[in-house]
């Protein structure tokens, strides 16, 4: 293009109207509740609760460039979901109501494919290690790769006799 991709988005502008977003998160609200998740939904709401309470510190990570946004100053969207949430405790080390950016996928540096890490969660010891929203540290693991035939081997002499 021609000019930058930020530019662009200063001048477009999707908005839907406040009716129109209210009919899509009832029809979502109501998709949710006939779905798997349907007993899950407490899980929802405490992210939405964690994420109300991290907004302000977040605002380029939930502004969409593209649309209305989920967070607005101090009211979010689907806030029925937080009625139906736990009180969200940052002390509880069993409660998780965000991952760290990050903490779920998995990266190969050398073929440049991102998957969904499928390992079981390990359990928390401490509160502070819950992150919420927070990046998760890279820490590549680095191995050599030889191939066969390259290996040298040490010749030894037969002791003498």
């Amino acid at each position: 293009m021609f000019f930058p991709d930020e530019d662009s988005f200063v001048h477009l502008d999707f908005r839907h109207r406040p009716g129109e977003e209210e009919a899509a998160d009832t029809k979502a609200l109501e998709l949710l509740k006939n779905s798997p998740y349907k007993d899950k939904l407490g899980s929802a709401g405490l992210f939405l609760e964690a994420l109300q309470q991290n907004a302000p510190q977040l605002p380029n990570l939930i502004r969409p460039h593209l649309g209305n946004g989920l967070a607005s100053g101090k009211s979010i969207r689907m806030s029925v979901l937080l009625t139906s949430a736990p009180q969200l405790d940052p002390k509880r080390t069993d409660q998780i109501a965000a991952l760290p950016l990050g903490g779920r996928i998995k990266l190969d540096p050398w073929t440049d494919q991102v998957e969904l890490a499928k390992a079981k969660p390990v359990a928390l010891i401490s509160a502070r290690e819950k992150m919420p929203f927070a990046i998760t540290p890279f820490f590549p693991y680095l191995t050599r790769i030889s191939s066969p035939g390259n290996e040298k081997v040490a010749l030894t002499a037969p002791a003498p006799k």
